[in-house]
Formats: C-alpha cells, structure tokens, sequence
C-alpha cells in the first residue's frame, strides 16, 4: 500500500476506534479481543511502518489483552506479541525471519 493512501490511514486508526467505541465490552468484546490481536500481529508481519504514538497504542493494547482471562485472547496476544517485537524493535533484517 502507498504510504499515504487512505486505506493505510483508516488501518493506522482501527485500533484506536475500536478501543474508543469500547467495542471489547459486552457481546462480542472477546471476539473483537482476538480479532484486534490477529490485526497487530498481520501488521507487523507485513511490516507495516508506524509512528511511535500508534506503536505504544499497540503495545499497551497487547499487554491488556496477554492478561485477560481467555486463553484463545492470551495465545493470539501472545503470537502478536512476538512478531511486534520482532519487526518494531529488531536490531537487524536476520532476526526478522528468525523462528517464522
């Protein structure tokens, strides 16, 4: 995607609408859990650039979501986690496609 195109703009602020709309309450807040995790970890994987305001979003969003009570939520959050960390905060291009 183009670096500015306006599909690059609406993902760069989903996670931020989700969390403002509090749509990880009630019905389908676990879903929207499992399903937000899934996005950050396909993000990073396509390493998609991001600026540090919206990688700390990301960061505390997974941190939440590693301590919730659903197991399926703490394996997604976990496997978004580690590509997060592997793609944001790599020191070098080799230890990108480590363990993939």
């Amino acid at each position: 995607m183009p670096v500015g195109s306006e599909i690059l703009g609406r993902v760069r602020n989903l996670v931020a609408e989700i969390e403002q709309q509090r749509l990880y309450r009630g019905k389908g807040g676990e879903i929207m859990r499992n399903g937000v995790c899934h996005l950050i970890h396909s993000l990073s994987q396509a390493k998609v650039e991001f600026n540090e305001a919206e990688l700390r979003q990301f960061f505390a969003t997974l941190k939440e979501n590693l301590r919730h009570a659903n197991q399926l939520i703490q394996e997604e959050a976990t496997n978004a986690f580690k590509s997060y960390c592997l793609t944001y905060f790599s020191s070098s291009e080799d230890s990108l496609t480590a363990d993939r």
